[in-house]
């Protein structure tokens, strides 16, 4: 169920296999840890994948406190039905990075990454592109304080009608002190509650400019005013996705990299925004 440590291992039993360091899909940073000392699934008898037919026998609690990084792409979760409640295990305190990105029907839940990340206080990366059910208020109870890099990207992957509408503030009211990167491409938030959750990059306190360099709005119904917000809140930002963004000007919507486009995109924003005059 775990990789020794120091171990490389070829995982071809799960479609997408278990990638290595530095092949996170798009693009994402990897922190600067050891190589994956342990891969195992805390109480794997909820989940329908034959885990323990997969991987190697576990190392046992050891190894599995040093885990810093578990990518588990394309995975297909198949949760069973339990009839007792099940007693959470000793998680991972060392974890650092969860990657459950998918490019087909995600079935991880608010409860399954609840089950993985209790004991992860330190958590700085999580990828869950791709994981439509998993909502804001579900990643709000997460015990991570410090997350730096957050991908809730969605691509055809679901219907539209199904995703929540509200809640992404609850996730910028927790974490915009320290994020770094912010992928909300495809998710259905509305205008007024996007335009909350990135208000919150411009009430931080006085000498702390927000961290965020890269933020992926493709899709969303983002408002021309939030934009210009949130670009002038945050004069780090590198990246800015505006790709088929329906409420936005035409000629505004693609993606701009480098600080002077982002600048140019803001000055084309404030020029094309009604005057409150």
């Amino acid at each position: 169920r775990s990789l020794g440590q120091g171990d490389r291992y070829a995982c071809t039993g799960f479609p997408g296999g278990v990638h290595s360091r530095g092949q996170l899909p798009g693009g994402g940073r990897a922190p600067n840890a050891q190589a994956v000392a342990d891969l195992q699934f805390p109480d794997d008898s909820h989940l329908g994948c034959a885990a323990g037919q997969l991987l190697p026998p576990a190392p046992g609690p050891g190894a599995r406190a040093l885990l810093q990084v578990l990518r588990l792409l394309n995975l297909v979760w198949l949760p069973k039905p339990s009839g007792r409640a099940a007693t959470p295990g000793p998680g991972f305190p060392g974890l650092q990075e969860l990657c459950l990105a998918g490019s087909t029907c995600s079935f991880v839940s608010n409860d399954a990454l609840a089950r993985l990340l209790h004991g992860s206080p330190s958590l700085r990366l999580l990828d869950l592109r791709g994981c439509a059910r998993v909502t804001p208020a579900g990643l709000h109870g997460l015990p991570c304080q410090d997350l730096e890099q957050l991908y809730l990207g969605l691509y055809g992957t679901s219907d539209r009608l199904t995703l929540a509408k509200e809640g992404s503030y609850l996730l910028t009211q927790k974490w915009c002190h320290a994020l770094r990167e912010l992928d909300l491409s495809g998710q259905g938030f509305s205008e007024k509650d996007l335009e909350q959750a990135l208000a919150a990059f411009s009430v931080m306190p006085a000498g702390s400019p927000p961290a965020l360099c890269s933020l992926n709005l493709r899709g969303t119904r983002v408002t021309p005013s939030t934009v210009s917000s949130v670009i002038s809140s945050c004069p780090g930002l590198l990246y800015l996705n505006l790709e088929s963004c329906r409420c936005l000007p035409r000629g505004l919507k693609r993606a701009y990299r480098g600080q002077e486009e982002v600048q140019g995109c803001l000055e084309q924003l404030l020029t094309s925004l009604p005057s409150s005059g």
